[in-house]
Order: C-alpha cells, then structure tokens, then sequence
C-alpha cells in the first residue's frame, strides 16, 4: 500500500475529501445499480486526474477521496 509506504518514509501525504452532490436524492430516483455506475464514473476521472503512485478510495457514503504521496 502506497500510503503505508509513504507513512513509513516519513513522507508528506495529502487527502482530499471530496461529496457527489445530491447523490443520495440521485440513488433513490435512479436506483441502486445507476448510482453504483455514477460512483464508477468518479472514480474513474478522479483516477485519471491522479500520478501513478496516488490511490482514490471511498471514504463511506459517496465520498471518494484521493490520496496523494
């Protein structure tokens, strides 16, 4: 795990903590399955907008978080 490693070098981590708006008002409206696909959908940009040695993970809810080390 990047983090760990980062933590254990000693290195400077960053987390940002991030909500989808309405996403609970959009899950009841769409459905379980759409809003399984919406949360991929970030994950997937919030992926693409990050270095190879930074993680997105899901923080409860629907907050996606990237970590930077």
């Amino acid at each position: 795990m990047n983090i760990k490693r980062g933590l254990d070098q000693h290195r400077l981590l960053s987390i940002i903590l991030g909500d989808v708006d309405v996403f609970k008002e959009y899950n009841y409206t769409y459905g379980h399955p759409a809003a399984d696909k919406a949360l991929k959908l970030v994950i997937q940009i919030l992926t693409a907008c990050c270095r190879a040695n930074d993680e997105v993970a899901r923080y409860g809810g629907g907050m996606n978080l990237p970590f930077f080390a």
